[in-house]
């Protein structure tokens, strides 16, 4: 659907969510951080057992983010997920 709304001459950057789909469209993408922070509070509140495991993803996340805060072609694993970032 994405594609078809865009064209098939779109060349922008492509800011979207995680939704997966969003990766077959061509081009330049830019992750939204906000959604990759619902997430990891959404993984703390499933591991509340677990603050180790919480805090390396978070810690991960987050120099993934000042490697490459545009998150270009990076993939982050969260919870045996891999999630576009």
């Amino acid at each position: 659907m994405a594609q078809r709304i865009l064209g098939a001459d779109w060349r922008g950057c492509l800011v979207t969510d995680f939704y997966a789909a969003y990766n077959l469209i061509p081009g330049r993408h830019q992750r939204c951080w906000t959604h990759l922070l619902r997430d990891l509070h959404e993984f703390k509140q499933e591991q509340a057992g677990n603050a180790e495991e919480v805090q390396r993803q978070a810690d991960r996340a987050y120099v993934l983010w000042q490697i490459n805060p545009h998150g270009h072609g990076l993939h982050f694993k969260l919870a045996g997920k891999q999630q576009p970032v």
